[in-house]
């Protein structure tokens, strides 16, 4: 039976055989390995401040917290030999086991001035090219200062370029301590004599 295979008729077609199998068997591994990504887009934070921001109403003793702002340098790196992108950027207090607060994150390069006032655009897109680094200057504001209180960690999350949700662990913190008012410093000038 071994000898009608290998006659001279049947060797071309088991040839030809053969090569078709093979070049669909190439074909698909080449697919598969096209589609697996190598490199990451990588996030360091970098440059942390946070600030305090007091406010009182007119003629009032005590000044309140109106909100504490935080705000870092995002350094971004596409490792990768594809385009990333890095899109609806936020921020996420946690206590340990549960997510407390959802806020968004604020583009410091994105600011509008108008008269008196100032509107810091979110963080929408971003599109990093392949072997490239983003310095992102980002802040957020804190208005909820009891969940502020109760929180441990900090996470950021953004949607990369397939609308995968990516998150990622920026920091420890404990605010428990964190006092809301402080009293007005007086100033001789208002003082009246009776």
């Amino acid at each position: 039976m071994f000898n009608l295979l290998l006659s001279q008729p049947n060797v071309g077609i088991l040839t030809a055989l053969i090569g078709v199998a093979g070049t669909l068997m190439g074909t698909i591994i080449g697919w598969l390995l096209g589609k697996i990504d190598f490199g990451k887009l990588l996030l360091r934070i970098k440059e942390p401040k946070e600030k305090e921001n007091w406010h009182s109403d007119y003629g009032d003793k005590e000044e309140k917290l109106n909100n504490i702002s935080f705000s870092f340098t995002i350094n971004l790196y596409n490792s990768s030999n594809n385009n990333r992108v890095f899109r609806n950027a936020k921020i996420i207090l946690n206590d340990g086991k549960n997510d407390l607060l959802t806020l968004p994150l604020k583009d410091l390069d994105n600011v509008k001035t108008s008269n008196y006032f100032c509107i810091i655009g979110d963080i929408n897109m971003i599109n990093i090219s392949p072997k490239t680094g983003i310095d992102l200057n980002a802040k957020f504001y804190v208005k909820d200062f009891n969940e502020l209180k109760t929180s441990k960690k900090v996470y950021l999350i953004y949607e990369n370029e397939k609308f995968k949700k990516k998150r990622c662990f920026l920091l420890d913190w404990d605010y428990a301590s964190l006092v809301l008012t402080r009293q007005r410093k007086k100033s001789n000038t208002n003082l009246k004599e009776e």
